[in-house]
């Protein structure tokens, strides 16, 4: 999360830029979601499970949660040689997030 407050304008802005330089990347995260059955799931996989950022709807990227744009990335399994998401489909990670200036 930034420290900073944008403008709506602004937030958005910076969450579609930030989406864009990473759409393609492949990263190893600490954590990332997904669902097994009906049920959303954290894996916590520490950096041992490598993914890959694709293609994400704009209502994903542009995720408002009160004050806070909390964007969804996302994403497919490249490597996980531990099994640790095989129960698992539609998986995601979080982008930045951002504080959003409260409009008068």
């Amino acid at each position: 999360m930034t420290t900073e407050t944008l403008t709506m304008d602004a937030t958005k802005a910076r969450a579609r830029a930030d989406y864009q330089n990473v759409l393609g990347t492949i990263l190893r995260p600490d954590w990332l979601a997904g669902y097994e059955e009906h049920d959303s799931v954290d894996y916590h996989v520490k950096g041992q499970v490598a993914v890959r950022i694709v293609a994400t709807k704009d209502e994903d990227v542009l995720h408002f949660v009160d004050d806070y744009l909390d964007p969804y990335w996302n994403i497919e399994i490249v490597n996980d040689p531990a099994g640790l998401t095989a129960n698992g489909r539609n998986f995601w990670i979080f982008g930045t997030s951002y504080r959003v200036e409260k409009e008068d």
